[in-house]
């Protein structure tokens, strides 16, 4: 009788480690990605919330330029952080003007 409530406690555990793992990762997903080329290039990843999730250097010069701060704010804090470290940088002037692609894999709100 001992062993069998040891088992089926085991046995729940499991499941409920493997729920919470798998509800972890469906709602960490990536949910939009946007690159930026301007030499630095890098590319942001968005959630769901569309907030920052990650910010990836494509370039070494990329990687002077970006924080990771800005981790978890919203796209427009993070274009302007990234703004603002660029024109510090000697990147960009104060009036450029600046082109990027987005990839949305779902609707967008």
């Amino acid at each position: 009788m001992k062993k069998k409530i040891i088992i089926i406690s085991i046995i729940v555990f499991v499941i409920l480690f493997i729920g919470i793992i798998c509800f972890t990762k469906i709602n960490d997903k990536i949910d939009s990605s946007i690159t930026i080329d301007i030499n630095p290039s890098f590319e942001i990843n968005l959630g769901s919330n569309k907030k920052v999730k990650s910010i990836i250097a494509l370039n070494e010069d990329a990687k002077d330029v970006i924080t990771n701060d800005l981790v978890g704010k919203t796209l427009d804090d993070s274009f302007n952080v990234i703004a603002d470290n660029l024109i510090n940088m000697g990147y960009i002037e104060d009036n450029y003007v600046c082109s990027y692609s987005f990839i949305f894999k779902g609707k967008y709100k």
